[in-house]
């Protein structure tokens, strides 16, 4: 093979390149591409790399039509990544894949239902529309220890403890049991510990909201679009609650007149304005803080609804790149929805030869 072609697209910012496995053949190293790829001076510049391949025969029997594997920058694989799998969805049909814009997909967190729509009146250059918004039913919130996963318990000397390598962190306590599981750490730049929620979405999230950290008066208030959050979000990846390392979520509620999505003018933007808001900045385990993740606007509802911060229903998420809505019911058998953008930005061909 002269190359491998690929397509860059992203969701919301979070973005990743993607090879076409059913027309390429197998990537032999596909942890040595990603960083190649996802490096932002001297390759195509990611947050990782993501595999479009045919369904295993499991999941093929199950009505599974296509397979996603996602690679971080860093070349560690993770289980599912919400935003790539609306892009990864888009780019089957886009490719032929997929017969009806309604799917199955494959995924390390399970089996996921996407169903593609179009926001364009205007179809693409080929004639065919333009799958550009895709809603994924993203199963149900992953509320035990286990299935996060997240240690209740954690050796005093830890498997190296959040605060080793230097910054301060450490943690003070162990998580508590429950649909709300709380770690409550002391991390570097925090005036005082921290709870963090810890919640599963097919990978692990550690929710902070930062409310928690305000005091008295708004002018104390800590400001969620300048803080930093690579130093504390760090620290908290590795902590020794977290088996498989996580990703962090530091988020605000925003007051309804901050919301600034729905027009006011006629009952659907009213609507709209009534959905609450709440800002996301997510450190992403593996990539650093990136410019959305899905998965962890899914983690951040499910979150919120759970501790009585909003109600159940309709959230919109404000990312870095743009905003999510999603919908989670509030029940035990209720399964999280999320619908956002999927962009192409370019295609190309990267040399086979490059790995480095």
């Amino acid at each position: 093979m002269a190359g491998i072609p690929f397509t860059k697209m992203h969701g919301c910012g979070n973005d990743y390149v993607y090879v076409d496995t059913i027309q390429t053949g197998p990537i032999p190293d596909p942890q040595s591409l990603a960083i190649a790829m996802s490096h932002r001076h001297k390759g195509i510049g990611a947050d990782g790399l993501i595999l479009l391949m045919c369904p295993t025969d499991g999941a093929k029997a199950l009505g599974a039509v296509a397979r996603m594997r996602m690679f971080n920058a860093d070349g560690s694989e993770s289980e599912m990544c919400g935003n790539g799998l609306r892009c990864l969805a888009r780019l089957a049909m886009d490719h032929g894949h997929l017969e009806e814009p309604i799917a199955l997909i494959e995924t390390g967190a399970g089996i996921l239902r996407c169903e593609l729509s179009s926001t364009s009146e205007s179809p693409s250059s080929s004639g065919s529309a333009q799958w550009d918004r895709v809603a994924v039913t993203m199963g149900l919130p992953r509320l035990t220890p286990g299935a996060v996963p997240v240690r209740l318990v954690v050796p005093p000397d830890g498997d190296g403890s959040a605060g080793d390598g230097g910054g301060g962190g450490g943690e003070t306590a162990a998580a508590e049991e429950g649909p709300l599981m709380t770690v409550t750490l002391d991390l570097p730049t925090l005036d005082q510990p921290v709870d963090i929620l810890a919640v599963g979405m097919g990978n692990p999230h550690a929710v902070l909201f930062l409310e928690q950290l305000d005091g008295d008066g708004n002018s104390s208030a800590i400001d969620v679009e300048t803080m930093d959050i690579a130093t504390p979000g760090a620290v908290a990846e590795h902590c020794p609650h977290f088996p498989n390392r996580t990703n962090v979520e530091f988020v605000r509620i925003l007051p309804s007149t901050d919301s600034g999505a729905g027009s006011g003018g006629d009952s659907e933007g009213a609507a709209l304005d009534a959905v609450p808001t709440i800002r996301q900045r997510t450190w992403e385990r593996g990539s650093g803080e990136t410019e959305a993740c899905g998965t962890g606007a899914c983690a951040t509802a499910v979150a919120a609804i759970l501790s009585g911060r909003v109600a159940a229903g309709p959230v919109r998420i404000r990312l870095n790149g743009g905003d999510l809505m999603i919908h989670w019911a509030g029940g035990d058998d209720d399964a999280v929805t999320m619908t956002g953008e999927a962009v192409v930005v370019f295609e190309g061909v990267w040399p086979s030869s490059r790995t480095d």
